[in-house]
């Protein structure tokens, strides 16, 4: 029988006060899951954090300087096929910061850090970070699926493989990655930040130029087909014949009006009046507390940030049955198939035709559901003790 992964969802065994130095490896500082939860977990550790480093194998990225601006040393490698030297730079970095853990996030930072114990030239554990899934329809690029595959071969290697769902855990131990070495810890939300906001519902309505009392529902994603915006667009258009108050509006990387293939979607399917393309935005805080549905159409998805922050914001939300999302709503929400635009449809109107009070009940549980099983604090103590329970084993 199959060994299963540990499953830490409290951060409450153990966790010590011992400082440890921490290098985390990670591939670009893009506006990510992966990345905003490296960014997270930083701010977390509140002083703690004094001991961590980051090495970015790319170039950097947005979050770089949000990251420096917490204290914490960033080093971008720059590495590409035109810039072999990377290696060079990684092993200056590596015994500049002389780490006693690595922790890569993602999988091509994971293989990249297998080559740490030998630079460092003594052993030094390695933790790795897995944070997607492996579903059938996941369209992953041919390079990377073979680095997912070498990182099976490569499994036994570091001293814990991290997952951020219980779904990516299966799927990736049925590819071959050593189980006895799995635990996952989902995705943290700081609700602190991410919180009710009147002023939020009006300041993003007055800047779309609609009523106050406009229904909206969001999308919060980047275009990417794994992301199914085609299925969002084909349940929205009836929503809106059949809601004509109603307003949706979409945020994230590629999601604005210069993406062809995303505004002929629109043009074939829904008023685009009613539709607003918000594009990449920092103030995704204010954005989910302007809503009054949240919505994830993805045909996989690990563990879902964008549905956790809309929840802490208290927003109740309607997603697709792939990865973790059945679980994080819980009975806060409305789960449908991957692909079914008309379930979709269905779910969006039964939440929109609640009366006020009732979908704000609903919206206060799932803020609270993520209060009591996804807090930031929670995961942060899961990494804290992960981290010395790495060093004593």
């Amino acid at each position: 029988m199959q060994d299963q992964p540990e499953i830490d969802r409290t951060g409450a065994v153990g966790a010590t006060t011992k400082q440890v130095r921490v290098t985390h490896v990670i591939t670009n500082l893009t506006i990510g899951g992966a990345e905003m939860m490296l960014y997270k977990l930083l701010v977390g550790l509140g002083e703690a954090r004094r001991g961590h480093a980051v090495i970015v194998l790319g170039s950097g990225g947005p979050l770089m300087d949000r990251i420096m601006q917490l204290g914490v040393p960033v080093y971008p490698l720059g590495m590409g096929i035109r810039r072999p030297d990377w290696i060079v730079r990684f092993r200056q970095s590596l015994r500049a910061l002389n780490p006693d853990i690595i922790h890569a996030w993602m999988y091509h930072a994971n293989i990249v850090s297998a080559l740490a114990p030998a630079i460092l030239g003594r052993k030094v554990p390695v933790v790795w970070g897995i944070r997607a899934a492996l579903d059938p329809s996941h369209s992953h690029p041919l390079f990377t699926m073979y680095v997912v595959r070498a990182g099976a071969w490569l499994s036994s290697r570091p001293a814990r493989i991290v997952y951020n769902s219980v779904t990516s855990a299966r799927q990736h131990q049925l590819a071959g990655y050593v189980a006895r070495h799995g635990v996952v810890i989902p995705n943290g939300f700081d609700c602190e930040v991410l919180a009710p906001s009147a002023q939020a519902r009006i300041s993003i309505r007055r800047e779309l130029g609609l009523d106050a009392n406009t229904p909206l529902i969001g999308l919060i994603a980047r275009f990417d087909p794994n992301k199914d915006f085609g299925t969002f667009i084909k349940a929205i258009a009836p929503m809106l014949v059949a809601q004509p108050d109603a307003h949706v509006l979409m945020v994230g990387r590629g999601v604005d009006r210069n993406n062809q293939a995303l505004t002929q979607l629109l043009m074939n399917n829904v008023d685009a009046r009613r539709v607003h393309l918000l594009g990449e935005r920092t103030d995704v805080p204010a954005v989910c507390a302007a809503l009054d549905v949240g919505c994830s159409s993805s045909i996989t998805e690990a563990f879902s940030n964008s549905i956790g922050e809309a929840m802490a914001c208290g927003v109740p939300c309607v997603v697709t049955d792939v990865g973790d999302s059945a679980y994080l709503v819980g009975s806060t929400g409305i789960v449908v198939p991957a692909g079914d635009a008309p379930a979709m449809t269905r779910a969006l109107l039964q939440l929109l035709r609640l009366s006020s009070v009732e979908r704000s009940a609903l919206g206060a549980s799932a803020r609270q559901r993520i209060r009591q099983c996804f807090s930031l604090d929670s995961v942060v103590k899961s990494f804290t003790h992960l981290y010395h329970d790495v060093l004593l084993s």
